[in-house]
């Protein structure tokens, strides 16, 4: 009886802090990328104040938030690989570090040269927060609330988005364009925190893998070659570094099919079955892909049955009565 007792309490424990972690990692997810994406969308607003005080024209402007965006598109596909290898923990943990450290050097720049130095370096942190926190919620959570928990974080995102303009204004307003940098250090501390005292565990996936380098670097050019040729449209030098950039891209594509662990798998891209909605006619392929999807089980009887039922939505999904295409594969197979 002692023993038993003693057994589920150790379990119960386990299970308060399974779900202790997994609160704590959507509650840093959310709140990381209401960061990121409150920032942009404030920034905009406090951009008028930025001209006003350091006497720039309309094309340095302009910089401030393209330098951003243009530094997170660069990294954030080679940031995600890095997390495979190296962990997306100790990754996200980086990002919201350099994220937060940054927004307190802008809030301190004197000059607009000094302020979009440290816009490229809070880039970095983005992108290390968007390719690992939506990870770091999917590990975390089962598949049948992986859903719910998806669905809190990206609706953080656009709780930022929208919230941005009017806070972002309201700073601006009454305590200065500085002030929308200031206001995110404390809450980046507090997800900072949160992440390293109550997430301990980490993942690795691809644990021991190489990391493409040069498929990074061609990857990373190709990418700021094609969208700063299109600000320099039309003029020529804009078509010059455009059509330069298409070519990496290509030579990109072509690298990647040749090496062994590559940044961008192009078996996403093609000749994936599981994208089979592409594919309409093969009808018992997919359903019995939808199943694998779901378990690694041997695949149940409705997978290969001519008569399974369709999906309302689509003609070649099997689904239940509900048009729900993974109820069926669910309930003969089980959870994963």
């Amino acid at each position: 009886m002692t023993h038993g007792h003693d057994t589920d309490l150790a379990q119960k424990t386990e299970d308060g802090k399974v779900i202790a972690a997994r609160r704590a990692g959507l509650l840093a997810c959310s709140l990381s990328t209401f960061l990121t994406a409150f920032f942009i969308s404030s920034l905009n607003v406090a951009l008028p104040a930025l001209q006003r005080e350091f006497r720039i024209d309309a094309v340095l402007l302009s910089w401030v938030a393209m330098a951003g965006i243009l530094t997170s598109a660069m990294l954030v596909v080679p940031f995600g690989r890095l997390a495979d290898i190296y962990g997306r923990r100790r990754l996200f943990l980086y990002g919201i570090a350099t994220f937060t450290v940054s927004c307190l050097l802008c809030g301190f720049a004197v000059s607009m040269v000094a302020l979009i130095v440290f816009m490229v370096i809070q880039s970095i942190g983005v992108a290390l927060i968007f390719s690992t926190g939506m990870a770091i919620v999917t590990a975390i959570y089962p598949p049948d609330q992986r859903g719910k928990a998806l669905g809190i974080a990206t609706a953080a995102v656009y709780f930022g988005l929208s919230s941005g303009p009017f806070f972002g204004g309201f700073l601006t307003g009454y305590l200065g364009w500085r002030s929308v940098f200031f206001v995110i250090v404390p809450v980046g501390v507090f997800v900072f925190l949160a992440v390293r005292l109550k997430l301990k565990q980490e993942w690795r996936d691809a644990r021991g893998e190489t990391f493409d380098l040069v498929g990074s670097l061609v990857y990373s050019a190709s990418l700021f070659l094609v969208i700063y040729g299109f600000s320099l449209l039309p003029g020529a030098r804009g078509f010059v570094l455009l059509g330069v950039g298409i070519a990496a891209a290509i030579l990109f594509f072509h690298w990647e099919g040749r090496v062994t662990a590559p940044i961008l798998h192009l078996s996403l891209l093609k000749g994936n079955r599981r994208l089979c909605l592409l594919e309409p006619r093969r009808t018992h392929p997919l359903q019995c892909d939808l199943c694998r999807h779901i378990s690694d089980e041997p695949l149940p009887a409705v997978c290969s049955s001519p008569d399974a039922p369709t999906c309302r939505l689509h003609p070649y999904l099997p689904a239940d009565s509900h048009g729900n295409p993974y109820s069926l594969c669910r309930e003969a197979v089980g959870p994963r």
